[in-house]
């Protein structure tokens, strides 16, 4: 079994290259939460308005903020129908993070899926 999960070990020669990615794709991440985090940490009943007025960063989809933010069906499920599965469980983070600090944690929640930690 130990053998099987050798193959996602970081090589020496590896060990570089992954922290320079690592260091870009975190300090992006950065970037985009310090940009919106006056907007999108506040609680709020229409997530949906919210995220679709103000999200506009090429490439990226606010879908996936709504969802995590705001469990429902107020995307089109057709479009992205295996969405509300694989979100469930960062929505229940989100939601926890939410009810113990009293402000809307998704950036933070889909940052950390972004970078894969």
């Amino acid at each position: 079994m130990a053998s099987l999960f050798s193959i996602f070990k970081i090589k020496k020669e590896e060990r570089w290259p992954f922290g320079v990615v690592l260091l870009y794709v975190v300090a992006w991440n950065i970037l985009v939460i310090s940009k919106y985090a006056g907007m999108f940490m506040k609680p709020d009943e229409h997530y949906y308005k919210l995220f679709v007025r103000h999200f506009h960063i090429s490439g990226f989809d606010p879908v996936t903020y709504i969802v995590v933010s705001n469990w429902g069906t107020n995307y089109n499920i057709y479009r992205h129908p295996l969405l509300a599965f694989f979100m469930y469980i960062p929505n229940q983070i989100n939601q926890g993070l939410m009810a113990l600090t009293g402000v809307n944690c998704v950036q933070f929640v889909v940052g950390l899926l972004l970078i894969h930690i």
